[in-house]
């Protein structure tokens, strides 16, 4: 609401596997020292949004290690914290569960929009099968 701008990215580097954040109050020309967010993330794509209420949504695997979960958390304080997450993906750890690279969205209607690389392990051991997975929901879901 100030103005600041707020970036989150993977981070491939030593533990703990967190989202990083900078900041930024001028407009991008310079950014705050990166730091851990309290989102797990083991180096991961993530993607997020500020959707119509102001509220921040963010989708992202949400381990320190495997791509077998992949949620959806909701800050009502512009980040600061992320009081609230829903599973999306919930995959056995070890499994060929796999949810990868996703993209958030807000529609018109106030539907959220979720797509990711979506991996299923197949029961016969033959190989895995991979698509493009959507998911629609409200903002009061992630909440409830």
């Amino acid at each position: 609401k100030d103005s600041t701008i707020v970036a989150y990215m993977r981070d491939n580097g030593p533990a703990p596997h967190r989202l990083m954040k900078s900041r930024s109050s001028d407009f991008g020309k310079t950014w705050s020292v990166v730091e851990d967010s309290e989102i797990p993330n083991p180096g991961s794509g993530a993607d997020m949004v500020r959707l119509k209420s102001g509220n921040w949504a963010i989708v992202s695997n949400d381990l320190e290690a495997g791509r077998h979960r992949l949620s959806v958390y909701l800050s009502d304080d512009e980040g600061k914290s992320w009081k609230y997450r829903k599973s999306i993906v919930n995959g056995e750890q070890g499994s060929q569960t796999r949810a990868h690279y996703p993209a958030i969205i807000q529609d018109s209607k106030g539907f959220i929009h979720v797509t990711y690389t979506n991996q299923v392990p197949k029961e016969d051991g033959r190989s895995n099968e991979k698509n493009i997975a959507h998911g629609v929901f409200t903002e009061g879901w992630i909440m409830n």
